[in-house]
């Protein structure tokens, strides 16, 4: 049984201990490596790895830390373990999605060597280190017309393809990676622009259109703010259909509200509810040639670098991923 499945996977746990060290109840889904969510004898919710045996060669040092948790290597029964848990139990939400996000990206990782993983361990949690922020950003103009595309693309572009919950688990920004989604062998990156502001889009960072060993596709999708012929949007009615949707398919909304969270979502805001009509949206391959900057273009002590692409440049570039079926 897949223990992500439940509302909170500690919770059967804590109501079953007796003291004892740790319980624990596997949450591999690949069965790559040894992954747990335990409960240990201090009350607190954990997770745990056990590493590769006859590997010894651990860097202290990679040891990762995250605000909120506490990390450390332990022996137990002959075997070397990392354990993250959670400070305050009120944060389990948050917490289990980190842990979801560690499984799914560390059973990518086959090789099995021990400093390698803690780093893959520790890239992650320095990359989620604002999961358990007392503050989060608040939601800008600027920042609420992007949610409204990324919204958009999941609700109706990748739901339909894969299922609401498949879509949710897709939405990869909220976790702190450079690009939006990641969907079967492809990383899409969402674009939301005004018409008003022609056809050029803003790249925010030099990782954003670097791909790596996946395919890479850039989604653009252009709308007018307010009144026009077509159906109208607003952030807020967005969240309000994808959480209809999710009763409609018995999909727990906790993953959802807790990435809204994350990015900085209120349905209080202004910025919530304006509404817009989208008017056109575009898929692009980013491959070879496509104007885009990579981190080897960059003299050295160059960072932190932000440009525009002029649309018009790529129309040779205008191709949907093979997962996406048309009607």
């Amino acid at each position: 049984m897949n223990p992500f499945k439940t509302n909170n996977p500690w919770a059967h746990m804590e109501n079953s201990s007796k003291g004892e060290f740790i319980l624990s109840t596997g949450c591999s889904q690949r069965f790559v490596h040894s992954l747990y969510l335990g409960y240990d004898r201090l009350g607190r919710y954990v997770f745990l790895f056990k590493l590769p045996e006859g590997n010894k060669d651990i860097n202290t040092l990679l040891i990762p830390t995250i605000k909120g948790c506490s990390s450390e290597l332990f022996e137990y029964n002959s075997s070397t373990f990392f354990s993250l848990a959670l400070g305050n139990k009120k944060d389990w939400r948050l917490f289990k999605l980190l842990c979801q996000e560690i499984v799914t990206e560390l059973e990518e990782h086959t090789k099995q060597e021990n400093v390698y993983l803690l780093k893959v361990l520790s890239d992650i949690l320095t990359r989620c280190g604002r999961f358990f922020a007392k503050s989060r950003d608040s939601l800008t103009r600027e920042k609420a017309l992007g949610l409204f595309g990324e919204l958009y693309f999941l609700y109706k572009i990748v739901a339909p393809q894969f299922g609401l919950k498949s879509a949710i688990a897709s939405w990869k920004g909220p976790m702190g990676l450079p690009q939006d989604f990641s969907v079967e062998d492809t990383i899409i990156e969402v674009k939301t622009t005004e018409s008003a502001h022609g056809r050029v889009i803003k790249i925010s960072s030099i990782e954003q259109l670097c791909f790596l060993n996946f395919k890479g596709f850039l989604h653009v999708i252009t709308v007018n703010e307010g009144a026009l012929n077509g159906s109208r949007y607003s952030l807020k009615s967005l969240v309000k259909e994808l959480t209809v949707q999710c009763e409609i398919e018995g999909v727990d909304i906790t993953d959802l509200m807790t990435k809204l969270d994350l990015v900085g979502y209120s349905e209080s805001s202004t910025f919530a509810k304006k509404e817009y009509t989208v008017i056109a949206e575009d898929f692009y391959e980013v491959r070879d040639k496509f104007p885009r900057i990579l981190p080897n273009d960059l003299p050295q002590g160059v960072v932190n670098v932000k440009y525009s692409i002029n649309l018009n440049s790529c129309e040779q570039f205008k191709q949907s991923p093979k997962w996406l079926k048309h009607d």
